[in-house]
């Protein structure tokens, strides 16, 4: 846990210093806690079921959509506003994903608290994305 959190606060120690750019710095802010808070939640307690459940492992897509986008788009505003995009998309896969490949996980799905954290990351994505194109602009 403190290796997620340190390298989370090194990563926005680093882009303090590499731009002045208020938009950017909240941009990348909202997506680096949202990536943390996915973590931390996801890992904890679960968002599907509990902690073990085998469909919490496919919010680790949503994850590496962010990485590998980020760096293929070198951390520039235009491309990481497709990112975050591609970010909430993959982020409302997950439950659909989950209710048709994951049998065990349908009953748990309409969960309020499921739906919940799925609009509040797609939230975030979505909100960072926002930021992200104010910036390409």
């Amino acid at each position: 846990m403190g290796v997620l959190l340190g390298g989370a606060g090194l990563a926005m120690e680093i882009l303090v210093r590499v731009t002045d750019d208020r938009a950017y710095r909240a941009a990348m802010a909202l997506a680096l806690g949202g990536c943390v808070a996915l973590l931390v939640i996801n890992g904890a307690v679960g968002i599907i079921g509990d902690e073990r459940d085998d469909a919490n492992l496919l919010f680790a897509a949503v994850l590496a959509v962010g990485l590998v986008g980020s760096t293929l788009t070198r951390f520039r505003a235009a491309g990481m506003r497709r990112v975050m995009t591609a970010m909430a998309v993959a982020q409302a896969l997950v439950p659909v994903i989950a209710y048709n490949a994951i049998p065990g996980a349908r009953e748990t799905l309409l969960r309020p608290e499921v739906v919940a954290a799925t609009l509040v990351f797609v939230s975030i994505w979505l909100a960072s994305g926002w930021l992200f194109r104010k910036v390409a602009r």
